[in-house]
């Protein structure tokens, strides 16, 4: 997208990897919905197998981090809650549900993933 030479916001758009490049940078609400538009076109829009992959992993990573964030949150705050004695036993319960999560799964996850 080009504008006329006497606009100050011109603005360059590399086809390949739909990077902006602004030369007069001015702030306006133009400039805005630009980088939104392409922030949505980045995230939510797959182009190519390459942005494919990489937007898969930036999410996956992304959630995976807030999970094991939230989680440490619950901890700290369940350990404040109930105190040591009540924590140990809390903790322990959480153990075997994990532990006996493993053996009730048996492999179902994969398999209705897949279908």
């Amino acid at each position: 997208m080009r504008f006329p030479e006497g606009n100050p916001r011109r603005v360059y758009v590399a086809k390949s990897f739909r990077i902006i490049r602004i030369k007069y940078f001015v702030v306006s609400h133009y400039n805005f919905r630009i980088m939104v538009n392409n922030l949505k076109e980045l995230f939510f829009k797959n182009k190519g197998v390459r942005q494919t992959v990489a937007k898969n992993v930036f999410w996956l990573s992304a959630g995976e981090l807030g999970s094991r964030v939230f989680r440490a949150f619950i901890i700290i705050y369940a350990a404040r809650v109930l105190g040591a004695a009540e924590y140990g036993v809390f903790s322990y319960v959480m153990a075997l549900t994990g532990f006996f999560t493993l053996f009730s799964d048996i492999g179902v996850s994969p398999l209705l993933t897949r279908e």
